[in-house]
């Protein structure tokens, strides 16, 4: 192996190189908290920060400072463990001139946008989710039932992007022949459009947007995950299915019976998309999904979105748009999906915005659908108040685990606990002590929070 590869700084001394030509692609030249070198050197760079990240191909001796970690691509799990390192913290990069490494900064950008958003769902330890979840459960019918049902029935997925108030007409054409989805806002711009979608889809625990509302009184049918708002819920009046998923808390998941759940991604987007792959529709049309922002700084004419973060990207047309990390990540997991599925047929209506692999252009012209009647499947009943139970149950617990033993031993055996250690298994990468008394100290502040639950 040459000795670029192996040694990259060694490379660059035996060259007589200067240190200058290292250089960081993003490097400002202000001091970072956290900088991030792929590679570059062997790990003992001099670098003036908090914490070094060391990224490489082909790993000798790893580097033994607490503040430095040393690691593959490959290792993924010590990556990721990494990387918490540079939430909430300024950070840069540093990379040997000349190499490209656009597809690692990708995957590095994702994995800790990934961990921001996990942090940023649990960030009030889960209270409101979990509460709109005891209040939601047994509301609908089983969403699960209704998966396979609907094969070769063609479905369009409606986002809330800048391009949907322009489409409206063209989904005028579309009603009747199609099943037309509408996650979150899209609901309500859809119907200020003379436009009667199919479905309704929500998964946000506190919307900020009121326009979903203006759709919830419809009488459209309405799909949920259990942590979806429980006070706009109650203002659904169409029939409302249950959406089991793999994002659920650990409760919910314990409340369930035994059934598959679903990968709904990060939005009501990319859950507009799951259901209607779950349902069997094909083909299924992209339509509002610009997951970027152009000239225009409102979703949907609705949601402004001036003091959000952007970060640059080239849309599917060649032209400079904003975007969010959350957007990208939401359209790889669009492409991911359109991979697991390759007999079906991905067309992307939407005229602008980020391009999305795997999808085609096609005419959109589909035969009338028969009339469609939904399959209503009672949900088995929850045991809701053993959870309620419980949390009292480990407030009481957590206020003696210091004075006596035993409660340790108890604490662990009561369903809650599942709760407590899935946000202790996300908020420790956060806290340099992580012993046995801090993660007790950290249930306390947990239970706090729940004893102040409505």
């Amino acid at each position: 192996m040459s000795l670029e590869v192996k040694n990259p700084l060694l490379a660059l001394k035996v060259a007589g190189m200067a240190p200058s030509c290292v250089r960081g692609s993003s490097w400002s030249g202000e001091p970072a908290r956290v900088v991030i070198a792929y590679g570059v050197g062997d790990g003992s760079l001099d670098v003036d920060c908090s914490h070094l990240i060391w990224i490489a191909s082909d790993v000798a001796d790893a580097c033994g400072a607490v503040d430095r970690v040393t690691c593959t691509m490959d290792e993924i799990n010590v990556l990721k463990t990494a990387l918490w390192k540079c939430v909430g913290k300024k950070r840069s990069w540093m990379i040997m001139d000349g190499l490209d490494c656009r597809d690692v900064k990708a995957q590095v950008e994702e994995l800790i946008t990934g961990i921001e958003l996990s942090l940023s769902k649990t960030a009030y330890f889960g209270v409101k989710e979990l509460q709109n979840v005891l209040l939601n459960l047994g509301q609908g019918f089983d969403a699960s039932a209704l998966y396979g049902k609907y094969k070769g029935v063609p479905a369009v997925v409606c986002g809330a992007g800048p391009s949907l108030c322009g489409s409206m007409e063209m989904l005028k054409k579309l009603e009747g022949s199609t099943m037309i989805f509408a996650g979150g806002s899209a609901l309500g711009a859809l119907l200020d459009g003379g436009v009667r979608p199919s479905f309704g889809l929500g998964c946000d625990p506190d919307p900020v947007d009121e326009q979903i509302q203006k759709g919830l009184r419809a009488g459209t049918p309405f799909f949920y995950t259990a942590d979806f708002s429980a006070k706009l819920l109650k203002q659904v009046t169409g029939d409302k299915f249950w959406v089991r998923h793999s994002g659920a808390l650990a409760m919910e998941q314990w409340l369930w019976d035994k059934v598959d759940a679903l990968d709904i991604g990060w939005n009501a987007g990319t859950m507009s998309a799951a259901v209607a792959c779950a349902l069997g529709c094909d083909p299924i049309v992209f339509v509002g999904m610009d997951l970027a922002y152009g000239s225009e700084t409102k979703a949907a004419g609705i949601v402004d979105r001036e003091n959000v973060e952007c970060i640059d990207a080239t849309d599917k047309n060649g032209d400079r748009v904003k975007t969010r990390r959350d957007l990208v990540m939401s359209r790889n997991w669009l492409e991911e999906l359109i991979k697991k599925h390759p007999s079906r047929t991905w067309i992307d209506a939407t005229p602008r915005g980020l391009a999305i692999k795997g999808t085609v252009n096609r005419s959109l012209h589909f035969s009338p659908l028969p009339e469609i009647e939904l399959a209503k499947v009672a949900i088995n009943e929850v045991d809701i108040c053993a959870v309620e139970k419980s949390i009292a149950s480990c407030a009481d617990l957590v206020k003696t685990i210091e004075k006596d033993p035993r409660a340790q031993v108890l604490i662990e055996t009561e369903c809650f606990y599942r709760h407590l250690r899935a946000l202790w298994d996300i908020f420790k990468h956060t806290l340099e002590d992580k012993n046995r008394l801090q993660e007790y100290v950290f249930y306390k502040r947990v239970m706090d929070g729940f004893r102040r639950m409505d």
